[in-house]
């Protein structure tokens, strides 16, 4: 017996829908100050998110890409590294290591918790 299973795809509107009027008056005030980078409000962001996170300093970036390519500049990662990469993952993760100079090595994950296993799931 063969049983059909549809997975519905993620519903962003229905996820956000709580939300959407706090978003929208940030959208808006953002939008008022004519600084849709850097500015004041990025800086108020940064401020709570380090305080939040128990850190110093917070780093607000455009996407998750410039994230992890700041994080590996910071750490030294660059040519000769390997950097282990979940064999499942948005391409940005194995760009940013190509884009530090290293080379990417796919790990697949553990089916039993979806962590990274690097002692025996080296794929390649």
């Amino acid at each position: 017996m063969t049983i059909a299973l549809t997975v519905p795809p993620y519903d962003m509107v229905r996820a956000n829908a709580r939300y959407r009027s706090a978003m929208a008056a940030v959208t808006e005030a953002v939008l008022a100050t004519g600084h849709l980078i850097l500015g004041e409000r990025l800086q108020e962001f940064e401020k709570e998110f380090a305080a939040f996170c128990g850190t110093r300093y917070c780093v607000g970036t455009a996407n998750g890409m410039d994230a992890l390519i700041l994080a590996l500049q910071a750490i030294g990662i660059g040519p000769g590294d390997e950097v282990i990469v979940p064999a499942f993952t948005f391409i940005a993760t194995w760009f940013s290591v190509v884009h530090a100079g290293a080379r990417p090595v796919s790990v697949e994950s553990a089916c039993r918790d979806t962590c990274c296993d690097i002692l025996n799931r080296r794929t390649g």
